[in-house]
């Protein structure tokens, strides 16, 4: 595929995104979410615990108009069992559960008594500006580090669809390809579809840590 291909393809995705997107927000303007901060964002505690990754939007707070510095990376992590999250995000819930951690090397120190927590990120969509909160629940929370992981594993346990497929390693592309689709979101049923890119041989999308106003926006 030629980069002037991958880039029509990318501006068609990104149209159709920005169309969906728009359509949603007519039908949904009058739409609260509710959210319980005491169960993690979740209305019901046992649902939050089986979710991996729910997603509530914030309408009218344009990203671009907002200077919110450098932030982070949430990137797809295959050798993750569980979903991790760093220093750059907003810690709603802890569920008592801590845990013990290991790397990759077995000889490595253990790292012991972290927070199991549900956890809210910022995502600025590229397209309009729009900023979407994602909700991480049953994730470590590693304070120092400088990235958030995600498990496919994990998310397709929870229905998130993770298709991890670079773009021009597939033979036809459609609109989904290297995406993450988010189910059920806003309550209209409808996918909240989320492009990826590549950080060396990692797909992930830039994210950032909420601020306290943006989080009850979307409570």
């Amino acid at each position: 595929m030629t980069g002037a291909s991958l880039n029509r393809k990318v501006a068609a995705l990104e149209t159709r995104l920005a169309s969906k997107d728009n359509k949603d927000e007519s039908a949904n303007d009058d739409e609260s979410v509710d959210q319980d901060e005491s169960s993690g964002g979740c209305g019901n505690r046992k649902k939050c615990e089986a979710r991996s990754l729910s997603v509530m939007r914030l309408v009218r707070a344009l990203a671009a108009l907002q200077d919110h510095g450098e932030g982070l990376r949430l990137e797809l992590d295959s050798h993750a069992d569980t979903c991790v999250i760093g220093k750059d995000s907003l810690v709603i819930h802890d569920f008592d559960r801590p845990v013990n951690v290991t790397g990759y090397e077995p000889n490595q120190p253990v790292a012991k008594a972290l927070q199991t927590v549900s956890a809210a990120l910022a995502y600025d969509n590229p397209v309009n500006g729009e900023v979407i909160i994602l909700v991480v629940h049953q994730a470590i929370h590693i304070p120092h580090l400088s990235h958030n992981l995600l498990s496919p594993f994990q998310m397709r346990l929870s229905d998130v669809t993770a298709n991890d497929a670079p773009r021009f390693l597939t033979d036809n592309p459609t609109e989904i390809t290297h995406t993450l689709s988010v189910p059920g979101v806003f309550g209209t049923g409808d996918e909240y579809v989320i492009p990826l890119d590549l950080f060396g041989v990692s797909s992930g999308f830039p994210t950032r840590k909420p601020t306290g106003q943006e989080y009850k926006l979307c409570d």
